[in-house]
């Protein structure tokens, strides 16, 4: 205070500067505490969303559980089924090594002397094939449902065995017959608008020259298919002298369904004298 009259106010004033800062810092204090709480829920509320998506409805074609489900129950079917064709054929597997190993109880040291370090053991390969094998058999994780319904409108058997389904492919258990007499070369094989379709190319070495028509015999089926082009075929081959040295076999899904383990399926070749020339056999 000063004066005789009145009082200094100017002075009092400086007290609210005192409360301004406790003021500012308990509410410095309360804000982090506050941020500390709400960041520690944030965090608790997102990692419960995500266990509860990633463990209970995630889905990824490449696994099918928390961890790498094993092929115990694939190796009980085949080896249930061991007097079976489809078992002498490959089996295609798409996982590492190791997990093929712990399944069916194999040492790293028996794959190293009796494995293939690109990748097998015996008929079994740890990887799918870059073009489909109709001769062999495919392991598929149970949620790959894209390509287990793409493998079974191609005439797979599918096998369901709880965390995989094994699809038998058509041409298991098969024999196959191919002529030596000429070269011929079934390329791929794919599904169309619900038809089946062979591709490749022949050439009658000793006679220099393509055939005229091809021809397929399966069951009650019989139809003929003329050449189509493959320059391909002359671009590698300097004494493959006609682009039409090419062949495309359609027929229907169902008749390949309904007669590939029951009757023999043949191609022939129609030379231009019109006489049939076995090319390729599948018997049953």
């Amino acid at each position: 205070m000063s004066g005789d009259t009145e009082p200094n106010s100017s002075r009092m004033n400086a007290v609210f500067f005192t409360y301004l800062y406790f003021l500012i810092r308990g509410l410095d204090i309360l804000r982090a505490r506050c941020l500390k709480a709400a960041v520690a829920v944030a965090y608790t509320a997102f990692f419960g969303w995500f266990a509860i998506y990633y463990f209970g409805f995630y889905s990824y074609p490449g696994s099918v559980y928390l961890f790498h489900e094993d092929f115990s129950a694939v190796r009980a079917y085949t080896e249930a089924h061991a007097d079976e064709g489809f078992v002498q054929d490959p089996i295609y597997y798409d996982c590492l090594f190791p997990y093929y190993l712990w399944s069916y109880d194999l040492t790293p040291g028996q794959y190293v002397m009796e494995g293939d370090w690109l990748g097998s053991y015996g008929k079994d390969r740890f990887s799918y094939p870059e073009t489909l094998d109709l001769y062999g058999s495919y392991v598929m994780p149970v949620n790959n449902t894209g390509s287990i319904l793409g493998l079974t409108q191609l005439g797979f058997e599918d096998v369901p065995l709880g965390a995989y389904d094994l699809m038998i492919g058509p041409f298991t258990g098969l024999t196959k017959w191919q002529t030596e007499d000429v070269l011929f070369s079934l390329d791929r094989t794919r599904d169309m608008e619900n038809n089946y379709q062979f591709i490749g190319w022949c050439w009658d070495i000793a006679g220099q020259r393509s055939f005229s028509s091809y021809r397929m015999d399966f069951g009650t089926f019989q139809k003929e298919y003329g050449p189509t082009e493959r320059t391909d075929v002359m671009d590698v081959l300097d004494y493959v002298t006609d682009p039409a040295c090419g062949f495309e076999i359609t027929f229907p899904m169902d008749v390949f369904r309904d007669q590939i383990k029951t009757c023999d399926l043949t191609i022939y070749g129609i030379t231009p004298e019109g006489d049939a020339i076995a090319l390729y056999r599948l018997c049953s």
